[in-house]
């Protein structure tokens, strides 16, 4: 997994934490890799050489690497720079992102996408519910995800 480093406006942590307990439960190795950016400033230009550094010595290890990333953008800075430095996507490297952006859609990434009409449903109704001080209908709702899958995996 890619992160950015984790601010105030983020729920890195809790990803992070999802990610790492789902690799284990699985036997696989978590392996989590903050970079200096933050969510509101994606200026990655000078994490090149740590990416390239990184990618390399996890394909040494292996034939083929996985990458999640904690959002498209990354996901998409990610994808364009594995092509620079001519990695084949998704023969060496495969990438998901996380949100189901118009940024995504454009280049093909494959993402995993929240539904976010039923989460704001969810959000209003339940804020609706305490305003009218009723009963909140589903406090730890579960709302599904889908995978979109594309040409980066």
């Amino acid at each position: 997994m890619i992160t950015t480093s984790n601010d105030n406006f983020s729920s890195n942590e809790r990803i992070i934490l999802s990610f790492s307990n789902t690799c284990q439960s699985r036997g696989l190795e978590p392996n989590v890799i903050k970079i200096t950016a933050t969510s509101e400033g994606l200026d990655l230009a000078e994490e090149r050489d740590g990416f390239d550094a990184k990618i390399s010595e996890l394909l040494k290890q292996h034939d083929r690497v996985g990458i999640f990333c904690i959002n498209d953008n990354l996901a998409a800075f990610l994808y364009q720079e594995a092509l620079m430095l001519g990695y084949k996507v998704p023969e060496q490297i495969a990438i998901v992102g996380f949100d189901g952006s118009a940024k995504s859609k454009e280049l093909g990434i494959t993402t995993i996408r929240q539904d976010i009409d039923t989460i704001c449903n969810v959000c209003c109704s339940n804020l609706l519910a305490m305003i009218h001080k009723s009963k909140i209908y589903d406090a730890s709702q579960t709302i599904p995800v889908s995978l979109i899958k594309c040409k980066t995996t």
